[in-house]
């Protein structure tokens, strides 16, 4: 008896995680349904009473039908192809212009991590028929955020002039430097160490450089 009851504990979770599987595939029909009500209202009405829709549609050429879920779908050629899932063999049809369309084309998005745009839109063709497919994929690329920080391009600021010591072109070396301090260094002075500290004079012009030592305290130097 435990055994049994043990067998039934273990399969209790994926029972569950099926029947919210089906859920999930139903309330995706339903709402395929309900766009493609909203945006093919005639044609859908026609094809739902089992009539052909008018060659002036955009879904003629399709040869768009109703299965069994009531979504609409896109009829395909490769019914005996016996390895491909259903939902590949006919592809739904959604609007290009609806958000739940946007929402999709997101989704895959985000899957490829912003990047393979032509995987992603194989990927989309694959379950869905969107007209316009690729240039609603490039919208939607260029609103994203995250692809947005990624392409830009950071503007350097607008450099100021130079320094009148910079240009004086016929001055001697040396005539106008900046002074940097490095330091301090211990130094062997006969049998005692003593502290020194090195300075760099850099010409402003010539970019001329002077390096000498100094036995100064910290004091001096500041």
């Amino acid at each position: 008896m435990q055994a049994i009851s043990g067998t039934d504990q273990q399969r209790t979770p994926s029972i569950k995680g099926e029947k919210q599987k089906e859920e999930l595939v139903r309330a995706q029909n339903c709402l395929y349904q309900q766009i493609q009500i909203e945006a093919f209202p005639d044609q859908y009405a026609l094809l739902g009473k089992q009539r052909s829709i008018r060659i002036s549609s955009s879904l003629h050429r399709l040869a768009a039908f109703i299965d069994e879920d009531k979504a609409l779908k896109v009829r395909e050629r490769i019914n005996a192809e016996r390895f491909t899932d259903l939902q590949v063999k006919h592809a739904v049809i959604l609007p290009s212009n609806h958000y739940v369309t946007q929402l999709v084309i997101q989704h895959f998005h985000h899957s490829m991590l912003h990047r393979n745009h032509e995987t992603a839109i194989n990927l989309i063709r694959l379950q869905f028929h969107i007209p316009g497919l690729r240039k609603i994929y490039r919208t939607m690329h260029g609103i994203c955020k995250l692809c947005k920080n990624d392409a830009s391009v950071p503007i350097p600021p607008m450099m100021g002039d130079l320094p009148e010591a910079r240009l004086a072109a016929y001055s001697h070396a040396l005539a106008y430097v900046r002074v940097d301090y490095f330091g301090p260094m211990m130094v062997s002075v006969g049998r005692r160490c003593e502290k020194r500290w090195g300075v760099i004079l850099t010409c402003l012009t010539t970019r001329a450089i002077n390096f000498s030592w100094l036995n100064l305290s910290l004091r001096a130097l500041v």
